[in-house]
């Protein structure tokens, strides 16, 4: 029987080496429960990250139609002002209107400047005509004073003389 301990050693050796094997392969391994709460875990992260993915899609084509509608908008702006620069621009007009209305109604107290140029023209004619007038009455003023001074002599020398009628009859 020596044959059949040595067959029984040869035996529980092989069987160490291979518990020790199980062993150190057993000390890099985990329980199956770990393994299926790992798997569970995984099948919940694919699940967050397919969500993620849809919610990217979703607000990736959110995004287009924004960028859509900030070009319409942008185009449609660039037919429109500010609305200060609007109002701004309305007192301005408004301020002209006003002063344009306050000048129309000054011209209306006024004429023309060749009007004034004409009648001035016409007041020199007027002022030349009265002192060419003047000058006349001056000369007939003296004329006349001539004249009665001649008159007067000749009434003097009259005096001293008689009618011819008289010297006939």
């Amino acid at each position: 029987p020596r044959g059949e301990l040595e067959a029984a050693q040869r035996e529980s050796e092989d069987l160490r080496k291979q518990l020790e094997a199980l062993r150190q392969e057993m000390a890099t391994m985990v329980p199956r429960s770990e393994l299926d709460k790992a798997e569970q875990a995984l099948r919940a992260a694919q699940e967050q990250v397919e969500d993620l993915r849809k919610q990217v899609k979703a607000l990736t084509e959110r995004e287009a139609d924004l960028t859509k509608q900030v070009e319409a908008l942008k185009a449609e702006m660039a037919g429109m002002v500010p609305r200060g620069e609007l109002e701004a621009a309305q007192r301005e007009s408004e301020d002209l209107r006003k002063q344009l209305e306050a000048l129309r109604q000054e011209m209306a107290t006024m004429v023309p400047r060749s009007e004034l140029d004409k009648a001035e023209q016409a007041l020199r004619a007027a002022q030349e005509q009265v002192e060419d007038l003047r000058k006349q009455v001056k000369a007939l003023t003296e004329r006349e004073a001539d004249l009665t001074k001649q008159v007067e002599a000749l009434k003097a020398e009259m005096a001293g003389m008689v009618p011819r009628g008289e010297l006939e009859a």
